[in-house]
C-alpha cells in the first residue's frame, strides 16, 4: 500500500516537471530576422568582390508602391556571393502592418544604382514570422482553455 502510494507521488511530480518544461518552452520568443543570401556581378557579367553599400527594401507589391521597410547594409561580396540578415531592431523595427501573412517582395540597390527587377518573392522561412499569430491576433492575446478531467483511480 505504502509503495503505491509513493509511486503515484512519483509519478504526479514528474507529470509535474514534465509539464513544466513544455509550458516554458511555449514561451520563447521568435527571432524577428529574416536572412538572404545573392550573387552579384558587375555590368560585365563578373562576379563582384569587394564591400558594397546595397539598401534593401521589403514591399507587398512586385512593382512600384511604397517600401514598409529599409535597411542599407555595407556587405563584404566575394567572388559574387553574399549573405545579410534583416533585423528587427527597436532603431528599426518591422512595422506592425507587415505581418507576413500576405506576399512581399524584396527590392535590392547596390550603392547609386536603380533598384534591381524584378523583385525577388519572399518564400516559405520568412512567412515563420507569422507563426506568433493568429489572424491578427498576438499570441498573449489568446486564452487558454480549461477543462476538469475526473480522475480515476488506476
Amino acid at each position: 500500500m505504502r509503495l503505491k502510494t509513493r509511486n503515484k507521488a512519483t509519478c504526479i511530480l514528474l507529470g509535474i516537471f514534465l509539464l513544466s518544461l513544455i509550458s516554458t518552452a511555449g514561451f520563447a520568443q521568435i527571432p524577428q530576422t529574416v536572412s538572404y543570401q545573392g550573387f552579384l556581378t558587375d555590368s560585365g557579367g563578373a562576379p563582384v568582390d569587394t564591400t558594397v553599400s546595397i539598401t534593401f527594401k521589403i514591399y507587398n507589391v512586385d512593382l512600384g508602391g511604397i517600401p514598409l521597410w529599409t535597411d542599407t547594409q555595407s556587405v563584404d561580396v566575394n567572388q559574387g556571393v553574399y549573405s545579410v540578415t534583416f533585423e528587427s531592431t527597436p532603431a528599426n523595427p518591422f512595422p506592425p502592418s507587415m505581418t507576413f501573412n500576405i506576399e512581399y517582395f524584396l527590392g535590392v540597390q547596390v550603392g547609386a544604382d536603380a533598384e534591381m527587377t524584378p523583385r525577388q518573392a519572399f518564400t516559405a522561412v520568412p512567412y515563420a514570422l507569422n507563426a506568433d499569430r493568429v489572424d491578427g491576433k498576438d499570441s498573449t492575446d489568446l486564452q487558454i482553455c480549461r477543462r476538469r478531467y475526473s480522475h480515476k483511480r488506476l
